[in-house]
């Protein structure tokens, strides 16, 4: 449980330590309001269509290797934002870093695989306080690494830290922490990609009237 807690709390820290400082960013890069929000916006709507996915597949492959996926991917994702010298990178780099937040997602669902019911709620309740600490813990660090003026704020620096903090978190689901998922439990793969058809997720009458 301790280490489930440590990956999680470092993985939102790195993620909390580049989002207050993402306005100032696309404002740099000549950014209006409505692309503003639009970078804010395009992490969630990549976790939107990501963490179903990574779910099922860490069903069939297990909790700990799409731990280390996603953990890879956001680092990638970081490294790209640091070196982003247009609008157009800063957003794919931030879609691509919702796109494999899965991480989140599969924390609740390691938890849930190693307590029973008596201890189920307690253990839900430690991964929810790591999030909230990582994600206050974040913008906090994020604001003293990037500097009081917003002319002349180290965003390079800022995102590395971010990159950094995942691959400090990468090692240590790599090394440390146990697969939760037992093989004679884990599901096919077959059919994965249903599940952006299914109900429960994209239900119909929300689509329809979206696309008409």
């Amino acid at each position: 449980m301790f280490i489930i807690f440590i990956v999680t709390f470092i993985g939102i820290m790195g993620f909390g330590i580049i989002l207050p400082l993402l306005p100032f960013y696309a404002e740099r890069l000549g950014a209006g309001p409505e692309i503003i929000t639009l970078t804010m916006a395009v992490f969630s709507l990549g976790q939107f269509f990501g963490a179903p996915f990574w779910g099922r597949v860490s069903d069939s492959i297990g909790r700990k290797k799409v731990i280390i996926i996603s953990l890879f991917g956001s680092t990638m994702s970081y490294i790209l934002l640091a070196f982003a010298d247009t609008l157009t990178l800063v957003i794919l780099s931030r879609a691509f870093a919702g796109l494999m937040a899965g991480n989140i997602s599969i924390a609740f669902a390691y938890v849930t695989d190693i307590t029973d019911e008596k201890n189920r709620s307690a253990g839900l309740g430690r991964v929810s306080a790591a999030l909230g600490l990582g994600f206050m813990t974040g913008p906090a660090i994020g604001g003293f690494l990037a500097g009081s003026e917003v002319e002349s704020a180290n965003y390079v620096l800022t995102a590395m830290a971010g990159a950094s903090l995942n691959v400090v978190a990468l090692i240590g689901t790599i090394f440390f922490l146990k697969e939760s998922l037992e093989p004679s439990k884990r599901k096919s793969l077959q059919g994965l990609f249903k599940i952006f058809e299914a109900n429960t997720f994209y239900p119909k009458k929300l689509i329809l009237p979206l696309v008409a």
